[in-house]
């Protein structure tokens, strides 16, 4: 069994699995003598990758949750699908905050993004992006803070829940364009100062939940 000393392992190796190539290129690059914090890009595409696996699971999830075949787990372990559904919104929000905050001890997008602005190297066709960026994901970033705030991560007193994802006014769609906006800046940036490439890709994940579901049909028609 996992101790909660190892599952700190498994998660700071997740970066290892995904990116070991960009890995090995960090000390490198950091000794360049560039004011951007590479390391800092590593992990912030680290975060926005564990953000759309969640995002991906919980949304192949919420798609097919009232399937009927769905019951064959429904009818052996209550309240799976539900919890699972749950789980993985928590955890998206709780990714998805961390690139939005604007913490100074933390590794946040935010901070990123206005280092890259102010950097001496930084070209006006740069910064123009990022201040692109920064004005469209606005409001889904407010979105992100009151859900964050005042569900998945604390519990406020001052509303509902259901009046705090009122409040969010945030959609599946905009969740997703988020995602994929927040990895074309990064990608910006990692271009413009360390000549580096990522691509978020399709998530496998996600395609495991479809077979999953595909199983389970097929055992209910059986």
């Amino acid at each position: 069994t996992h101790s909660l000393r190892s599952l700190g392992r498994i998660h700071a190796g997740r970066l290892r699995h995904y990116a070991p190539h960009v890995c090995a290129r960090i000390g490198k690059l950091c000794d360049q003598g560039n004011s951007m914090n590479f390391e800092a890009l590593v992990k912030l595409q680290n975060i926005l990758f564990n953000a759309k696996v969640h995002f991906r699971l919980w949304e192949e999830l919420q798609k097919r949750r009232t399937e009927k075949h769905v019951n064959v787990i429904n009818a052996g372990f209550s309240t799976f699908i539900i919890y699972t559904i749950q789980a993985h919104f928590k955890s998206l929000i709780v990714e998805l905050h961390k690139l939005v905050e604007k913490r100074k001890d933390t590794y946040n997008l935010t901070s990123f993004i206005e280092n890259a602005k102010i950097d001496p190297d930084a070209s006006l066709k740069l910064v123009e992006e990022c201040n692109d960026y920064l004005d469209k994901t606005k409001l889904t970033s407010k979105a992100i803070f009151i859900l964050r705030n005042e569900v998945e991560a604390h519990s406020t007193m001052k509303r509902a829940p259901e009046e705090s994802f009122n409040a969010a006014a945030i959609t599946p769609r905009d969740i997703n364009k988020f995602i994929q906006s927040s990895g074309y800046i990064l990608n910006a940036i990692g271009s413009h100062f360390f000549q580096q490439k990522w691509t978020l890709n399709e998530i496998e994940e996600g395609k495991s939940v479809t077979k999953l579901y595909e199983a389970m049909e097929a055992y209910t028609v059986a």
